[in-house]
């Protein structure tokens, strides 16, 4: 949201939650295939595995690769939120320089790191907090901003409506909603990360597929409620004019100082938990490669095929083993 909700609103103005619809419509699509794909076959190496067997080894291959490089190109956005997000929160309003960024950021990425080296427990346990905190601060934000738009009626607002999923409220038309729903591809990224952790998972055929399903569901009702909601808290050209820090600046809006920084400190636990998601399934498909010897050997010193109990190679894999 804090990425996105300023070019969104530049593309497709106060139709944009319609682009969030269209693009969830599509994503659901995508995960109802992922899930019986699981059921089929769960897997630490989801994609590259299912694309392998049921199409070609030299195209899952190559799923493979790109599933990491997503993974850690996606996350080249929440870093670069990270830094400047802990230092909003810190001293608000404070121009800082890029190395002071980066230094921020690789800090707050070393902590995202360590939780991953931890293992999956320790980084599910941190995910529950930081959804209970953020969702808490979230719904306060979302009261507060209704209050202000249709109580209070403060000038400049637009009280939410139906009409936002009308083309007719996009300056551009269709041309606006279709620009706007490729942005919102980075508002869903990550809804596969379930599917990655098949084999751990209790029912691993049917529960890893129904998390996909019922988080890209979701996903496409909250955001949507969302969008409405914080597009409406200014004017349009105050929107695009505050790009990235929308939130923090929606903050500042409805709640004074230092309460306000409280949306601020939701959007940068947001950076953290799903920089750590998106991590934590860049080294699953990475693990199963390796597993299964589709890496160089220096990647692959310490991993045995055997590694999990009852798991072997899948046939594919195991076709280019070396003697």
């Amino acid at each position: 949201m804090a990425f996105t909700l300023a070019l969104l609103v530049s593309f497709a103005g106060l139709a944009s939650p319609l682009a969030v619809v269209i693009a969830g419509i599509l994503m659901l699509l995508c995960a109802l295939g992922y899930s019986r794909l699981n059921n089929w076959q769960p897997h630490a190496g989801a994609p590259y595995h299912w694309v392998g067997r049921a199409v070609s080894p030299t195209l899952g291959y190559a799923t493979g690769i790109l599933a990491i490089l997503a993974a850690t190109v996606a996350n080249i956005g929440n870093i670069t939120l990270a830094g400047t997000y802990l230092l909003g929160v810190v001293s608000p309003g404070t121009s800082f320089g890029n190395p002071v960024v980066l230094l921020v950021s690789a800090i707050i990425m070393g902590l995202v790191i360590y939780l991953a080296v931890r293992g999956i427990r320790p980084s599910i346990r941190v995910q529950t907090a930081i959804i209970v905190f953020e969702y808490t601060v979230v719904i306060l934000f979302v009261l507060l901003a209704l209050k202000r738009e249709v109580i209070d009626a403060v000038a400049g607002t637009t009280a939410p409506s139906l009409a936002a999923f009308a083309p007719s409220n996009s300056p551009t038309g269709w041309t606006g909603i279709a620009s706007a729903a490729v942005i919102c591809g980075f508002l869903y990224a990550g809804w596969e990360a379930p599917l990655t952790l098949g084999e751990e998972s209790q029912n691993a055929h049917f529960n890893p597929g129904r998390a996909a399903i019922l988080g890209v569901v979701f996903l496409t009702i909250w955001y949507s409620f969302l969008v409405i909601v914080f597009q409406g808290l200014a004017s349009q050209k105050e929107i695009a004019a505050h790009g990235t820090d929308i939130l923090g600046y929606a903050g500042s809006l409805l709640l004074p100082d230092p309460w306000g920084r409280l949306l601020a400190l939701a959007v940068l636990s947001a950076v953290f938990a799903t920089t750590q998601m998106q991590l934590t399934e860049s080294s699953r498909v990475t693990f199963a490669m390796a597993r299964e010897r589709l890496l160089p050997g220096g990647c692959r010193a310490s991993i045995r095929p055997s590694a999990r109990p009852g798991s072997r190679p899948s046939s594919w894999a195991s076709s280019r083993r070396s003697p």
